[in-house]
């Protein structure tokens, strides 16, 4: 009886034990017991700073992160697609990497006003994101920190931004101002690229250095202006910037020359450059959307920065510049007057939604690469004075139904460019047949040069 009155006592006493312990209010997260949850907002406590960690629902729209919260951690919001608003309280002393990564509906954010520092990808991938305004508290913009926001329109840095990391708004292509803090000192690799959108930078007074590729790919952009204390500019930083055409150069450090290579390709398309010193005159004319430059004798249109689908190209334009019209995909068509001497190299390359082209009968000669890609292009005319047309001009143009010319005599073609610049030894053509044309430049000859005698 005494035995079974100890094991009856002992069996109670271990369902109190287990009745106590499991009726306790841990106010917990259900799968992380370590981190307590507030208004669906996982926190972390590392004795100094109250840290978000994360949140139990990922399907949230819509948060305000808690007053004295000082960190919003590594991860905390990656992935949560449904979330479009967010408000960071002015006690968050730094946003972590990848806090925010890859929130595609992330339309609307406010940075608190002690934020120092936005981590490594904190908002990579944010493709619905369109302002960023940065309070004066910020000091460094890591690693990727903006890269593909795709959509982001306008960007404002505070007076107090010392750095821009690498690739921190890579591919924001939609990037059209862009506010540089005057205490920047550094452009990071790769920073800016691909910004095709964007069309005047000015590089504060205390940079020192604009790294590789920063602003390469920037298709779009025409201008920049280059303060006093820039020192250097690394490979390729302007690589590909086929449209900047005018180049203000105050640096104390260097001068930069028109159709240079050095200095990251800054003036390789230059039309005008200026250095320190120099009388400045600002020269692009704009026309109804077309950037017109002059070199002295010519007028050269080198970009279009209109909306109008059918264009005309100004009477007073001589020359058509290299990808003037690059990857301009809304122009369905294009007619060019007789005034226009020379079409550029890669002209309207790129350009998918050009369905009709005509030439006036001043053009004489089309560059390689002049219409390549534009795989909708449907019908060409040609004018008569047209003598010279370089390789692959119309390369990838599989819709094309016809090429038609105005003069079909005396037409030849080579495989060798110096024959054809001498218009000797190529092999006499037959081009009055408008669609057998289309064969002759798109598949059977389309590295070949054409020249009329």
């Amino acid at each position: 009886m005494k035995k079974f009155l100890i094991i009856f006592l002992s069996i109670i006493l271990t369902f109190s034990i287990i009745s106590i312990v499991g009726c306790k209010d841990t106010g917990n997260n259900d799968d992380n017991p370590s981190q307590p949850v507030v208004e669906n907002l996982i926190f972390s406590n590392d004795g100094t700073n109250s840290i978000v960690t994360g949140v139990k629902d990922n399907t949230i729209t819509t948060i305000t992160i808690p007053d004295k919260v000082t960190i919003i951690g590594e991860n905390a919001f990656k992935n949560c697609n449904q979330l479009t608003s967010i408000v960071i309280p002015n006690s968050v002393l730094e946003i972590k990497d990848n806090a925010f990564y890859a929130c595609t509906n992330l339309k609307t954010v406010v940075i608190g006003k002690k934020v120092k520092t936005i981590g490594k990808s904190a908002f990579e991938g944010c493709t619905s994101l369109q302002n960023v305004a940065m309070p004066d508290s910020v000091m460094y913009i890591k690693d990727k920190a903006f890269a593909y926001c795709s959509n982001l329109i306008k960007v404002d840095l505070n007076e107090n931004v010392k750095q821009i990391s690498d690739y921190a708004f890579y591919k924001c292509y939609s990037l059209v101002d862009l506010s540089l803090s005057s205490n920047l000192t550094e452009i990071g690799e790769s920073a800016f690229a691909y910004c095709t959108d964007l069309v005047k930078v000015t590089i504060p007074n205390k940079v020192e250095t604009i790294r590789e590729n920063a602003f390469a790919n920037c298709y779009n952009l025409v201008k920049i202006k280059i303060g006093v204390n820039l020192k250097y500019i690394e490979n390729n930083a302007f690589s590909n910037c086929y449209s900047l055409i005018e180049v203000v150069n105050n640096s104390v450090n260097f001068t930069v020359e028109k159709g240079s290579n050095f200095y990251g390709q800054i003036a390789l398309y230059a039309l005008a450059v200026y250095n320190r010193g120099d009388i400045y005159d600002e020269i692009p004319k704009v026309v109804d959307g077309f950037i017109i430059e002059t070199d002295g004798q010519d007028k050269i249109l080198t970009k279009y920065l209109g909306k109008e689908k059918d264009i005309r190209i100004p009477d007073e334009v001589t020359i058509i510049a290299d990808c003037a019209f690059y990857n301009e995909e809304n122009i369905t068509s294009v007619v060019i007057g007789d005034n226009v001497k020379s079409i550029g190299a890669g002209a309207f390359e790129g350009c998918m939604g050009l369905t009709s082209v005509t030439i006036g009968n001043g053009v004489e000669s089309i560059g390689a690469l002049a219409f390549k890609g534009c795989r909708n292009l449907e019908s060409i005319y040609i004018g008569n004075n047209v003598n010279y047309i370089n390789a692959i001009a119309f390369y990838g143009c599989v819709g094309l139904d016809n090429i038609t010319f105005a003069d079909t005599t005396t037409w030849y073609t080579t495989t060798n460019y110096n024959d054809s610049i001498l218009c000797e030894n190529g092999t006499l053509i037959d081009l009055t047949d408008s669609e057998y044309n289309v064969r002759l430049f798109v598949v059977d000859y389309n590295d070949y040069y054409f020249y009329k005698t």
